[in-house]
């Protein structure tokens, strides 16, 4: 990257180039011109793959970055093959930019041509382990994008296949959760069954009760059942902060950070349904 980042600094000192921030950087019309007829001369989709994997991976979780350069990454991945799709977008889908931004039909498009591919290889008996760990969290990412856009029955399809591949008992009881909320949106009588099964193997993990406990609470609230939601949400701030108390990693206390911010949230949104005034929930979060 150190020469790329002295070829861009040489384009500034002759004004081909403005540097608009950090790593971010302004070209020149001709500059573009001249990079468009250097591929014509030289149409190889796999070795500009392997560079924007490299960038992707790189850039994880600077999101302005990867914003700047999504027309380029999209349009990349869409020529290269599957497995570069993969090594290209995963940062994307699965290390927090979607969940931040939301998924463009484009990028839908792309992960249903990855997902297409990994079940064909699945479907073969050639997946891999490392394939089957992929597979897993794309479809539960999949299932998210299904979620947020109201389709509740193609969410909780996604889910329950997520499911079949799970990796570890933490999957299976967060996506038993996940299914049992998507199948509650849609109506389905069997949903519960689902939350039930997730709190039996939650055993002793307060995290995974706390989550189990927050996508029921999410029902309740749907349901317009605001005592409930006010009851689970209740019970979810109580794991949180004990979480918090008990924890020794800096990153478990960010975590139930996260999650006590998210509960003392829906406890406040269901208690002003009560017709309550959970303006003490809010100096919570802001304390």
């Amino acid at each position: 990257m150190l020469g790329a980042e002295n070829a861009l600094d040489e384009l500034v000192s002759w004004n081909f180039a403005e540097r608009e921030g950090a790593n971010i950087y302004n070209l020149h019309d001709l500059v573009h011109q001249y990079a468009i007829e250097l591929q014509r001369q030289r149409p190889d989709p796999w070795e500009i793959g392997d560079v924007l994997a490299r960038y992707t991976q790189k850039y994880t979780d600077e999101f302005a970055n990867l914003a700047t350069n999504l027309p380029n990454i999209i349009l990349v991945s869409g020529a290269v093959g599957d497995r570069q799709r993969i090594e290209i977008l995963w940062p994307l889908f699965v290390e927090g930019y979607c969940d931040l931004f939301g998924y463009r039909l484009e990028m839908l498009a792309l992960l249903d041509q990855i997902l297409s591919y990994l079940q064909g290889r699945e479907q073969k008996g050639t997946l891999t382990q490392s394939e089957r760990y992929e597979l897993h969290f794309l479809l539960s990412k999949r299932g998210n994008a299904h979620f947020d856009r109201g389709d509740y029955g193609p969410a909780a399809r996604m889910y329950q296949s997520a499911l079949a591949v799970v990796p570890s008992l933490e999957r299976t009881v967060k996506l038993k959760g996940l299914v049992g909320k998507a199948l509650s949106f849609a109506g389905d009588e069997g949903a519960h069954g689902y939350f039930v099964e997730a709190y039996a193997l939650c055993h002793d993990d307060d995290s995974l009760r706390g989550f189990v406990l927050e996508q029921e609470a999410h029902v309740a609230g749907f349901r317009e059942d605001y005592a409930t939601a006010r009851r689970l949400a209740e019970a979810q701030v109580a794991i949180d902060k004990r979480l918090l108390e008990t924890n020794g990693s800096a990153e478990s206390n960010e975590e139930a950070t996260v999650s006590l911010i998210h509960s003392l949230l829906n406890l406040g949104a269901a208690e002003l349904r009560l017709g309550l005034q959970p303006l003490s929930y809010v100096h919570q979060i802001h304390s």
